[in-house]
C-alpha cells in the first residue's frame, strides 16, 4: 500500500475554492438549454416532415405544419412519468453501494 501525497492544506483550500466556469459561465449554459431542444425539434421536423432535406427555419409554415409532430401528447406524458416512477423505485429499493467521495478541503476535510 502506497501513502497518499502530502498536500499544502493552505493550497488545498484555495484551488478547492477558485471558481471556474464552463461553457459560458451560467449564460451560455442558459442559452444551451434553450437552443439545444430548439436545435432537437428543428432537426426532428426536417427529418420527420421534410424527408431529411434542411429547410429554412426562419419560415412560419415550417413551424405551423412541423410543432403538432413535437409537442407532448397523453402517451409521452404516461411514458415519462412511467419512467420517473420507475427510477424512483428503483433507487429507494435498489440503491447499491453506499460510497464516501475524497475529502473537500473547504469543508475542513469532511467526506460527503
Amino acid at each position: 500500500s502506497t501513502a497518499a501525497p502530502m498536500v499544502n492544506d493552505t493550497m488545498a483550500k484555495m484551488v478547492d475554492e477558485k471558481i471556474v466556469y464552463e461553457f459560458g459561465g451560467p449564460t451560455g449554459v442558459a442559452v444551451l438549454m434553450v437552443l439545444f431542444p430548439a436545435l432537437m425539434c428543428y432537426l426532428y421536423i426536417c427529418l420527420m416532415g421534410h424527408s431529411g432535406v434542411l429547410v429554412s427555419p426562419f419560415n412560419e409554415q415550417f413551424w405551423r405544419e412541423g410543432w403538432p409532430a413535437v409537442t407532448p401528447n397523453a402517451y409521452a406524458a404516461k411514458l415519462y412519468l412511467g419512467f420517473t416512477v420507475w427510477q424512483a423505485f428503483m433507487s429507494r429499493f435498489l440503491p447499491g453501494v453506499l460510497v464516501k467521495g475524497l475529502p473537500v478541503p473547504s469543508l475542513n476535510n469532511q467526506q460527503l
